[in-house]
């Protein structure tokens, strides 16, 4: 059994085979993306990022049912969450949280800026829709039990607060998500999108629409597909 980032990641014959025209279309996808604020000054150490980006998601994860806390009260909340994504990022090879206090200050700064960001965005522009956040996706074939970042409404989402532009890995992952949720009857996605608080920019695209563009086949074809291929005896030997 594998992760979906594994997944995403790697197997490029299985990509190939269900969706062989992907790279072709992602290559300008970047131009079309959307920004809704301006992006973040970026303030810590760029090794902090991943941590600085972790807790910005923790601390909206875990103000859910208070979207419209004031600045002193996510501060006090990403407090209480530091510890928790100090020992989730030490898990990794990479993973580098802070060692000093005024690392520390300056990492909670940007994430309660990154975290702003978030909060606007599902306030403003998915506004009134039903969030959930970190929805859990039951594993089929190779891959394993895991958790998506936000489905809005109809529309699932993955965060990446990073300084990069999105990637096709990315997509994969969101594809990856829609296929588990409709194998297993828990989510049915008219859309997918890509956010980027840190950048403030997102990309938003009818199912449909992606799968004919990278797979010539209708959403619900392309997610059976997905299935159908991650099921396979031969996907453990790609």
């Amino acid at each position: 059994m594998i992760s979906e980032r594994k997944l995403a990641s790697g197997f490029a014959s299985l990509w190939h085979e269900v969706t062989p025209m992907a790279d072709t279309y992602w290559r300008t996808q970047n131009l079309y993306t959307t920004h809704f604020a301006r992006p973040i000054e970026n303030i810590v150490n760029p090794q902090l990022r991943a941590f600085t980006s972790e807790l910005a998601f923790e601390t909206f994860f875990q103000q859910r049912d208070n979207s419209f806390v004031s600045r002193q009260g996510a501060r006090a909340l990403a407090i209480t969450c530091a510890p928790r994504v100090v020992t989730y990022i030490s898990r990794f090879a990479d993973g580098i949280v802070p060692a000093v206090a005024s690392e520390e200050e300056a990492a909670i700064e940007e994430a309660l800026t990154l975290l702003n960001r978030l909060t606007m965005y599902f306030g403003e522009v998915e506004a009134r829709k039903p969030l959930t956040i970190r929805p859990s996706f039951p594993g089929c074939g190779i891959v394993n039990d895991c958790q998506g970042d936000v489905v809005a409404g109809n529309t699932l989402y993955e965060v990446k607060a990073v300084d990069r532009g999105f990637r096709i890995t990315d997509l994969r992952q969101l594809i990856i998500y829609a296929a588990l949720g409709r194998s297993s009857r828990a989510f049915r996605f008219e859309r997918l999108g890509l956010l980027n608080p840190r950048t403030s920019q997102c990309w938003v695209r009818d199912v449909d629409e992606i799968s004919y563009a990278i797979a010539g086949t209708s959403g619900v074809e392309l997610l059976d597909a997905v299935v159908e291929a991650i099921s396979s005896p031969s996907a453990e030997t790609q």
